[in-house]
């Protein structure tokens, strides 16, 4: 039993329903459900536990929830999930939800066929603090008439339980409402907002060229990816290894390049220069090859042999640059050059062991031999 496990029991035997449990921490029932029957583990159990503690320490016990099995109903997977501070550290929850949790407003959302509609009203009222949110969404529709957003009627569960039907919309719909609102002085928190979008939409293309560094500033650990996607814990300890002496490997480099406003694209070259010579494909190539998509680290899916072989290549090249650091700099040809001496080298050994161990090094699956069926 862990830790989750073990105060819900508590708390149960205490008198708390999980249907309680569930209300006082804004989620689902059924997602306690999954945590109280082991089948899930919240990714930020430490809130979750700090916020069940809470409950434990509460005088009155709630006898009934604020929603009826009718409510409860449209808050299922494809329906209504109100956000809430329990689940805000998720790193899956889109950039919306992360902004309604920094400000403190609510903002219920809709699942549908794998994407979210946000509603317009918590949006607006949200960003402006005005009660007439409702009237601003309409003298936008009627202001854009030629620039409609792609927006739908959905049910909205209220803070007493009635249910309404109202507009909601994409992420990218509510991207541009917050554009065309005009920042005033009664609208402190709006200013706020565009300026935390416009760095968000800087963090996206620094996570295009450094998915590693973006899952850092997140707070994504890679240890609870792996292990839901059912990654064995030699594989996560070869990884985390790797990972420790990518940020060795980046930062020798930095130290020697003389020219760092485009060090993004000079790290992404050298990168790429490395997978060339030790596997034979860009990381183009090797998303292709692994059949993963553009946004996702080639690293996350490689071999365990592939990731030793990754980390062992720019150990190599951080020791031989190191001879380098009693100089003001080095120019980027000549740590070009040792990146692929180095990564060639490593190539040679796996190819030798591709060839004995007839499988594909990068994705350690078998090689068709020539001949077979």
């Amino acid at each position: 039993m862990n830790a989750i496990q073990e105060k819900l029991a508590y708390l149960q035997d205490k008198g708390w329903t999980l249907a309680a449990m569930a209300d006082e921490l804004a989620i689902t029932v059924n997602a306690v459900e999954k945590w109280k029957a082991g089948d899930r583990y919240p990714s930020n159990a430490k809130l979750v536990l700090n916020a069940l503690d809470g409950l434990t320490r509460r005088k009155r016990i709630p006898k009934q929830r604020r929603y009826t099995k009718t409510q409860e109903a449209a808050m299922g997977r494809n329906s209504i999930m109100p956000f809430s501070g329990a689940d805000a550290l998720d790193p899956s929850i889109p950039l919306p939800l992360h902004v309604a949790r920094l400000w403190g407003f609510p903002l219920q959302y809709h699942v549908v066929d794998g994407g979210e509609y946000f509603n317009i009203k918590d949006w607006i009222a949200g960003l402006t603090g005005s009660r007439q949110a409702s009237h601003m969404w309409a003298n936008y529709r009627a202001r854009h008439k030629e620039d409609p957003l792609p927006s739908r009627e959905m049910v909205y569960v209220a803070a007493n339980g009635q249910t309404f039907t109202l507009d909601f919309t994409t992420d990218e719909g509510l991207y541009k409402i917050t554009v065309r609102l005009l920042v005033r002085h009664d609208r402190p928190v709006l200013k706020a907002i565009k300026d935390f979008l416009a760095k968000a939409g800087v963090f996206v293309d620094q996570a295009r060229r450094d998915p590693e560094g973006a899952a850092e500033q997140l707070g994504i650990t890679r240890r609870a990816q792996a292990l839901r996607a059912g990654k064995p814990e030699e594989w996560i300890a070869t990884r985390e290894e790797g990972v420790i002496t990518r940020k060795e490997f980046v930062a020798q480099i930095y130290a020697l390049v003389q020219d760092t406003s485009r060090f993004g694209f000079v790290i992404g070259s050298l990168t790429n220069d490395l997978y060339r010579g030790a596997f034979h494909d860009d990381v183009r190539g090797l998303r292709e090859r692994l059949g993963i998509s553009t946004k996702q680290n080639p690293r996350d899916h490689f071999s365990r042999i592939a990731l030793s072989y990754t980390t062992i290549a720019e150990e190599a090249i951080r020791i031989h640059l190191g001879q380098h650091e009693d100089k003001e700099y080095v120019p980027v040809p000549v740590i070009r050059q040792v990146v692929q001496d180095i990564a060639a080298a490593i190539g040679v050994q796996a190819d030798t062991l591709a060839r004995a161990l007839q499988i594909d090094v990068v994705s350690g699956k078998r090689l068709l031999l020539a001949g077979s069926q």
